[in-house]
């Protein structure tokens, strides 16, 4: 009996989620369908070696032919000391995407920590 009843309740919890997943669909399912939309691709590569770190990251959108590249290098010189560099770079084929309106703002940095 307490399976049963289990079984029971189960069922109309799916059916009464169902529903309202119909009701969801039918709401939002027009805008989904109609509306662009973007893909994008991104990837992050860490190499670690002892003291030393490589991190890429890659910002791809092909909907928008634009990018964001993020290269970083660190070296940890001793426990306390550690040196950084990296760079950002954005690539756009127009002017208007979201990374081609900086494809002009492309920039190096470095840095030297020291932690105690």
């Amino acid at each position: 009996m307490i399976g049963g009843g289990t079984a029971g309740i189960a069922w109309l919890a799916f059916c009464f989620g169902s529903v309202i997943i119909g009701v969801l669909l039918l709401f939002f399912a027009p805008a989904i369908l109609l509306l662009p939309f973007e893909v994008a691709i991104y990837g992050i590569a860490l190499i670690k070696n002892g003291a030393n770190n490589m991190l890429g990251f890659t910002f791809f959108s092909p909907s928008d032919l634009d990018a964001y590249f993020r290269p970083k290098i660190s070296y940890k010189v001793t426990d306390a000391w550690q040196v950084e560099g990296g760079a950002n770079f954005f690539v756009g084929k127009n002017d208007y995407s979201f990374f081609g309106q900086f494809a002009l703002n492309n920039n190096v940095y470095g840095s030297v920590r020291y932690s105690f």
